[in-house]
């Protein structure tokens, strides 16, 4: 029979912070920011990488189903989950999951919607650049992705029904 051992890693930080002298929390939180402000034009590089990449593999998509061009752009899609939270691009990000999410979804149903797909890429270039959307844009945007998801969810289900 096999014996569970637990790790604990030790963390630098926790230690700094338990030690008289050491950093105080709101010293630790200001470092931490200033080293994500010093890669950040990097992630932004990155994030708009990964971007093209998204758009040229959609545009590479042929016009009927594909599982294994639309595990090209799920991948793409998926790769880009967790960068723009970095640079404080949460909705691109949510935007990316919706798009891996719908993707995944048309493989698994075997269909391939490309006006919903489209519009999630789109979505992407959109919410690259937040401040031209402004808060109410915003939420447009990602209400408008949740609906074409919910739209083909509806007709999956209304096809396994039928």
């Amino acid at each position: 029979m096999s014996e569970v051992h637990y790790y604990r890693p030790k963390m630098k930080l926790a230690k700094m912070l338990r030690e008289p002298g050491g950093k105080t929390v709101a010293e630790a939180v200001r470092d931490a920011n200033a080293g994500l402000e010093s890669i950040s034009a990097d992630c932004m590089d990155e994030v708009d990488a990964f971007i093209g990449r998204i758009e040229a593999t959609f545009a590479a998509l042929p016009a009927d189903f594909d599982a294994e061009a639309l595990h090209g752009l799920y991948k793409a899609a998926n790769g880009l989950i967790g960068l723009p939270g970095i640079v404080g691009l949460s909705e691109l990000e949510t935007a990316a999951y919706s798009l891996a999410d719908l993707t995944d979804r048309m493989i698994a149903a075997g269909r391939f919607e490309r006006e919903a797909a489209r519009v999630h890429v789109q979505a992407l270039r959109l919410l690259r650049r937040p401040d031209a959307l402004g808060v109410a844009g915003l939420g447009e945007v990602l209400a408008g992705l949740a609906q074409v998801r919910d739209k083909f969810r509806a007709m999956d289900v209304q096809a396994a029904s039928d």
